[in-house]
């Protein structure tokens, strides 16, 4: 019986299976058995298992048809019927391992339960880059355990079989939204397994997505050409020499406040620097002999520590960008290969407002699709920045070409779309992103819903608010956005209710006051209104909408004394307040004090020069003060802008009868029965 097995899932990258299992063939340990587990296999690749299985009594075919997912079934199948090995690791089809690879996991899992080596990322345009996780970290483990993200992915971990045999179920068909090996390996934390963390390069992965429209001789050309690199005997240390550390994990999941250096940020996550020169690179027992501790060891050159540091310290706010982009430049110079460094050197200058220096550092030599997302979306950014439209759209096109479910691209695409007046355009890119990225469904929902809004498609926006809610029942912006969507609806009860919840869920919320306060008085219920803009001056004394609010609640109350100190202390801090100025005049009138209102509606025309419901007050205190004529002239002024104003109708009609005209006061009403057609006032002054 084999020591290992290692267990290849496939379904349709044919050709990739030959390198894959090539670098297992080359290992420097050499008691394996390999089972390429099928899950709905085209004929081709058939045809390359008969070929291999021949070729080598070692390697096992397994047909299954297409099973649910990924096909886990078959993994847990073969696992507990077929395979009886002490250990067993993972290669997923298109990956290629190191020759130590079997020799490190083997050694490690003689005495731990679970374990993985550092995961490395072949990016499309040669670029290297390694995630830093650690199984002992607490918060990574709780990322694991919520299913949100590992550090690593298939083809670096492994486990014995008896500890997989002791889960509860092992693999199974995985949730959607979720990566297949994240689910299996949540299951190994959560069981509180002896694991263990190998930061040394063993593997190296190369993401389906990023080549996912590549032709299958181009993948395969590129896996070749790899594994004819990693033969040389200088390979480890061209990887360590070559590696930037992603630690984004590390800074993005944990309270960071108290972190001030990269050895505070390894330290919370139990992580170790052993800081090694690329040309002299440790053997893999340097990290062996401490596979049973909780501290994961990592090899880091100078230069690697200073890009983590400066990461950590940009995170944190601990460097302003001037030392910041400083401190990158003079990196730059000593790494000027290295698209990280590049790219983290151009976003300082994208800080600054410097995008013509981002466009010269990323400036392309290549086609859009030989570089990584993330250069192309800075580059992107740079471009739309400086108003490059025409440049800048058949990039992203191109890249997208290649990576077709980039939804960071697709962004991008849609803000380009909109700059150049193509709004439905700009909706179905995001609408596109959506579909393709389950994972970023709730930011992309966001700028979809913004996008509505300014396009003043409401119910779309509301439609889109209320997804959101579904997924953040505890996040108050969605209430609130899905609130003003209601109001801009007409939809009062729906508003009040999303309204109600913002509140409930965060009181520090002005517009819901505002909103809530206004719709209520809408609907003549002051009462209530008044208790919550008083709730809401509770919070932000100084807001000028609630306070013109809480006047308006007193004025329906007839609360008109109250109502006009309500209204003075809105202008005090917004005098272009048209709200307050009409109820202001409002109330003066009720209090029989026409010339003080029309000195208010003077005023607040000389801050609101267009404002129509001003106008109209002033037209009214002109009638109270027995002005027909002028009152006339101002009411003509405000209905030629909008001509949907009762007030100014009924003003009009009773300016005409007092100038003794019945006959233009009727031809007044019936012009306002014609927007308002059941109002009474108007119908009598037609009946005469």
């Amino acid at each position: 019986m084999a020591t290992v097995s290692v267990l290849i899932p496939t379904h349709d990258h044919q050709d990739t299976l030959r390198i894959a299992i090539a670098s297992i063939q080359r290992q420097t340990f050499q008691d394996f058995e390999i089972f390429v587990v099928g899950d709905g296999v085209p004929d081709r690749t058939r045809e390359i298992m008969t070929e291999l299985c021949a070729a080598d009594s070692r390697i096992h075919y397994v047909d299954y048809p297409k099973g649910p997912r990924h096909g886990e079934i078959y993994r847990d199948e073969l696992i507990r019927t077929t395979i009886k090995t002490p250990y067993i690791c993972y290669l997923a089809d298109d990956d290629i391992w190191l020759p130590h690879h079997l020799e490190v996991m083997t050694r490690a899992l003689q005495r731990v339960d679970f374990v993985h080596t550092l995961h490395i990322n072949v990016h499309v345009d040669g670029t290297l880059n390694a995630l830093l996780a650690n199984l002992h970290s607490p918060s990574l483990n709780t990322l694991i355990r919520q299913l949100i993200q590992s550090g690593f992915g298939l083809s670096f971990g492994g486990h014995t079989r008896a500890a997989y045999l002791a889960l509860p179920k092992g693999w199974e068909t995985t949730p959607v939204g979720c990566y297949t090996d994240l689910y299996l390996w949540s299951k190994f934390v959560n069981a509180e397994t002896k694991r263990a963390s190998l930061l040394l390069p063993t593997c190296i992965h190369f993401a389906a997505p990023e080549r996912q429209t590549d032709p299958p001789d181009v993948r395969l050309n590129e896996l070749v050409q790899w594994l004819e690199r990693s033969e040389a005997d200088n390979f480890l240390s061209y990887l360590w020499r070559n590696l930037s550390y992603d630690n984004s994990i590390l800074l993005d999941y944990v309270d960071t406040s108290s972190v001030k250096t990269l050895e505070e940020l390894l330290r919370l996550h139990r992580m170790e620097n052993q800081q090694i020169d690329a040309e002299q690179v440790p053997p893999p027992t340097v990290w062996l002999e401490r596979a049973d501790l909780s501290t994961a060891l990592i090899g880091l050159t100078d230069e690697q520590c200073t890009a983590l540091e400066l990461y950590c310290l940009q995170h944190v706010g601990q460097i302003s960008p001037g030392k910041a982009k400083a401190r990158w430049l003079k990196l730059f110079g000593q790494r000027p290969w290295d698209s990280k460094v590049r790219l983290a050197l151009a976003r300082c200058f994208g800080q600054k407002g410097e995008w013509d220096v981002v466009e010269e550092l990323l400036l392309l030599n290549q086609p859009p699709e030989a570089y990584t997302e993330e250069y192309i979306e800075l580059y992107a950014d740079a471009l739309i920045a400086q108003g490059k439209l025409a440049i800048a759209e058949p990039v992203l096109e191109a890249r997208l070409a290649r990576s077709p479910l980039s939804a960071n691209l697709l962004t991008r695409l849609a803000e380009i779309k909109l700059q150049m007046n193509q709004p439905e355009a700009a909706i179905a890119v995001l609408q596109t992103a959506l579909e393709r990225d389950r994972k970023r469904r709730i930011p992309l929902l966001q700028q979809l819903a913004q996008l509505q809004v300014r396009l003043g498609n409401h119910q779309a926006a509301l439609v889109a608010y209320e997804q959101l809610i579904q997924l953040q029942p505890y996040e108050p912006t969605s209430y609130l956005q899905a609130g003003l969507s209601a109001v801009h609806l007409g939809e009062a009860e729906k508003a009040l209710g999303f309204l109600a919840q913002t509140l409930e869920l965060n009181p520090h919320q002005a517009l819901a006051y505002f909103h809530t306060c206004q719709l209520l008085n809408k609907q003549q219920q002051p009462e209530q209104a008044k208790a919550i803009a008083l709730t809401g001056l509770a919070y932000y004394p100084n807001d000028a909408g609630i306070r013109t609010q809480l006047g308006i609640s007193h004025f329906h109350l007839a609360e008109y004394e109250a109502a006009i100190q309500a209204f003075d202390q809105a202008l005090q801090h917004d005098p272009g307040r048209s709200g307050a100025y009409i109820h202001k005049c409002l109330a003066l009138i009720h209090l029989q004090q026409p010339e003080q209102a029309k000195a208010v509606a003077l005023t607040g025309l000389s801050c609101c020069p267009n404002d129509g419901g001003i106008r109209v007050q002033l037209a009214n205190s002109y009638v109270q003060l027995e002005e027909y004529e002028a009152a006339l002239q101002e009411l003509d002024h405000a209905l030629k802008p909008n001509p949907k104003r009762l007030l100014a109708y009924i003003l009009q009609c009773q300016a005409w009868t007092q100038l003794q005209q019945p006959d233009r006061a009727k031809a007044a009403a019936q012009v306002g029965l014609s927007y308002f057609p059941n109002n009474k006032v108007l119908q009598a002054f037609v009946e005469g």
